[in-house]
């Protein structure tokens, strides 16, 4: 990392833990196909099914039922058609905060989708998500419903227990999109009973490029990919022995340190409070919910998102807007419309999301750079209405 960037959008992916780098340097060196029956084959196979057992226990998974994917966004497009394509989901049901994987992959399918809204807390409708399943059962349609774990814009924790209760009940699959959680709070897939659930290397310090979607046992899964049949046959092509080496690496280390500790968590709340006494109109957006320790998304209205993120870039910090995955793109968040802000509020807002390594020295530089500018853009705002 460049010592002179200040890094706070770890929401956006996470800088490599030492150990997975280690790990990817030394999958460099195996050459063999793991497909491949000789000696070199074998070692390379073992890579990857060590590194799957290490996953597998951060996430309280059965080996057997972790699939290596090229990332979150894959897993969740393999969840979602596979349901729709194997004729199992005639349905599906999405919450408003769903990440575009989600949603695009969605909207893709020849089946109706349902949007389930969102508290103003940040949180997925449960009384909606009820009633619309309540709906589809009595005409015998069979859904998937679609809950991430947590945010990755405003960082809030949905009610996935529940939401996958009231899926139980009404007969429904349910896929959790866990990629933000995984590496910040405790995740056990054993303890959700989700069908489908998505995770991503790079959010939890592992290399870009490798995901994973851990199935239940009986989940209607059809492969998207055809070819050698690797990954027992649901995810075709040479799997990426490297990537997959460092996601590994990663998840064993996640599991050694354990989720974000109250350290982090005290120093984004810290950094929230500070920068509202100094900017008494600030919004801090699913605060009155639970949410990550790591992630503060707040904004002044009238305050241009784009523009803080380039001036804070320009100041050496690394910051953004919402969402990573929007092809460089800036754009009014979303997630804050859904919660029912207006589009100035929305148009407004920036994510700082912290690390592991995140200094106190780093925060309050950063407090101080968004100050500068904030009172530099209210100096010119009261000189243009003068």
């Amino acid at each position: 990392m460049n010592n002179d960037l200040i890094y706070l959008d770890h929401n956006a992916t996470t800088p490599m833990h030492p150990d997975a780098v280690d790990a990817v340097r030394e999958a460099c060196a195996l050459y063999g196909n793991p497909s491949s029956i000789h000696a070199a084959g074998r070692r390379s196979r073992a890579l990857i099914e060590r590194s799957r057992e290490d996953l597998a226990l951060l996430l309280g998974a059965d080996p057997a039922n972790v699939i290596f994917t090229s990332g979150g966004t894959e897993a969740n497009n393999l969840a979602i058609t596979s349901a729709v394509v194997s004729q199992s989901v005639d349905h599906v049901v999405v919450s408003a905060l769903e990440h575009e994987s989600v949603r695009e992959c969605a909207q893709a399918q020849d089946v109706p989708v349902s949007e389930i809204s969102a508290t103003k807390s940040g949180d997925i409708c449960l009384d909606h998500l009820e009633t619309v399943l309540t709906g589809l059962s009595r005409d015998g349609q069979k859904a998937l419903v679609c809950v991430m774990a947590a945010n990755n814009e405003i960082g809030t924790l949905l009610s996935i227990s529940q939401a996958i209760g009231l899926a139980n009940m009404h007969g429904a699959f349910t896929l959790v999109d866990a990629v933000q959680a995984v590496g910040k709070i405790n995740v056990n897939t054993d303890d959700l009973g989700a069908t489908f659930l998505s995770v991503s290397a790079h959010k939890l310090c592992g290399p870009k490029g490798v995901g994973a979607l851990v199935v239940d046992t009986d989940a209607p899964l059809k492969p998207l990919v055809y070819g050698g049949g690797q990954e027992q046959r649901r995810r075709s092509g040479t799997e990426n022995v490297i990537g997959i080496a460092g996601f590994g690496a990663a998840a064993k280390a996640a599991r050694i340190s354990g989720p974000m500790g109250e350290n982090v968590r005290a120093l984004r709340d810290e950094m929230e409070s500070e920068l509202r006494r100094r900017a008494p109109e600030i919004v801090v957006y699913g605060e009155s919910g639970p949410r990550l320790a790591n992630t503060s998304y707040f904004g002044v209205p009238g305050l241009a998102s784009e523009l803080q993120v380039i001036a804070m870039d320009l100041a050496g910090f690394c910051v953004s807007a919402g969402s990573a995955c929007s092809s460089g793109k800036v754009s009014t968040s979303r997630v804050i419309s859904a919660l029912g802000f207006d589009g100035n509020e929305a148009a407004s807002a920036i994510r700082v999301s912290l690390g592991w390594d995140t200094s106190r020295h780093e925060v309050n530089q950063f407090v101080d750079a968004w100050t500068n500018y904030y009172e530099n853009q209210a100096g010119a705002r009261l000189k243009k209405s003068a």
